[in-house]
């Protein structure tokens, strides 16, 4: 993984704009090899970078490891299967020759299973010395030719580690060996693309209303979809792909409501063992919501409990509400609900949190302003 080599697709298909198109197939082993995540990988990691040009790569380097006899024939297998499986009118310009092709640009969505797994294989190859012919990366099956071209350190792509993806330790679990709620959802909070809360301000906001945010009323806050979108990324790719959990979002529920009428219930979030009956944890997403909004919330779960029958109920609740977390609301302690309020700023890098929560023993714990981020 240290030369820095890659294999040269000629000309202009080369990187562009410094730009590392055909890094990928260095750093990422050819059984990982994926038009979803390669072009996803790019257009994450750089603001210029264009669809068509990375499809247009993506192929054309197939293509070349297909024809070069040097490169390993289990190699050049899976190049070739990858060209074969291409959809029809897939960016289908990718060679350019005398024959002319129409080009249709496709959504690029990550595959999280494969990135997790590009992820963990990058880092145990890290810390080992150049794999030698048996490894899986294309350079290490193949000696140098005139084809290969270097790239400065300054054009290699920057490649995420896999705690951009989830947290990067064992499951929290309490003394009695049950799951440490309050930590999985820290750690998950830790793991939030500030970024992507960031934008929630200004694309997928409402308004903070008589809430005081940065001293002001009727500011612009994330939404609950925000918040909630980046608890179920995180949560499936950790807790569901790495150790077996079930994470499900939107738990379709029915029932009857006071009104006499049928009524459709959405539970935010439930984390479940594979093998049990019931879930662990039912937990309901709550945006910078105001006290009888967050009442509304606490009846809600419990009615989301009494169906689900869940170990633990939480309210997760995140606000920009200047005075959250040093002055918190919390719901009577007969209904046992667990609540967590986090404040973060608008580019969410300084969180915040108090909760209120049963531990092992059933005993009532009560946080005020910990420091979660930095």
């Amino acid at each position: 993984m240290s030369d820095t080599s890659t294999i040269n697709i000629r000309g202009e298909l080369s990187a562009h704009n410094d730009i590392p198109y055909t890094k990928y197939f260095e750093l990422c082993s050819y059984e990982n090899w994926s038009l979803h995540h390669y072009v996803s990988l790019i257009i994450d990691n750089y603001k210029f970078a264009r669809k068509d040009r990375a499809h247009q790569v993506f192929f054309m380097t197939l293509e070349n490891i297909n024809k070069n006899s040097s490169i390993s024939q289990d190699i050049r297998d899976i190049a070739q299967n990858l060209i074969k499986n291409r959809k029809p009118g897939t960016c289908t310009y990718w060679m350019r020759s005398s024959r002319n092709h129409s080009s249709t640009e496709m959504d690029a969505f990550v595959d999280v299973k494969k990135v997790n797994n590009l992820w963990k294989e990058a880092s145990k190859e890290e810390g080992s010395s150049p794999p030698p012919v048996a490894s899986s990366s294309v350079l290490g099956k193949r000696q140098r030719d005139p084809n290969i071209v270097d790239l400065s350190p300054k054009k290699q792509c920057t490649v995420p580690d896999i705690s951009y993806f989830c947290p990067n330790i064992d499951v929290p679990l309490r003394a009695n060996g049950t799951l440490n709620v309050l930590e999985v959802v820290k750690s998950t909070v830790r793991t939030f693309e500030p970024k992507t809360i960031t934008l929630g301000s200004s694309r997928s906001y409402k308004s903070s209303n008589h809430l005081l945010v940065d001293s002001k009323q009727n500011m612009k806050v994330p939404r609950e979809s925000t918040y909630d979108a980046e608890m179920y990324r995180i949560l499936a790719n950790w807790l569901a792909k790495v150790h077996g959990y079930e994470i499900t979002g939107q738990w379709h529920l029915e029932g009857i409501c006071d009104d006499g009428d049928y009524h459709h219930f959405y539970c935010d979030l439930t984390i479940k063992k594979a093998d049990a009956p019931t879930p662990v944890a039912v937990i309901e997403i709550l945006a910078s919501g105001s006290v009888p909004k967050i009442k509304k919330h606490f009846d809600q779960v419990l009615k989301y409990a009494n169906q689900l029958c869940p170990e633990e109920v939480w309210i997760v609740h995140f606000s920009r509400e200047d005075s959250i977390v040093m002055n918190p609301y919390w719901p009577n302690q007969e209904k046992g609900l667990n609540v967590i309020h986090f404040w973060h700023d608008i580019d969410f890098k300084s969180v915040r949190m108090s909760a209120k929560f049963r531990d092992a023993t059933g005993k009532y714990c009560e946080i005020i302003d910990e420091p979660i981020i930095p």
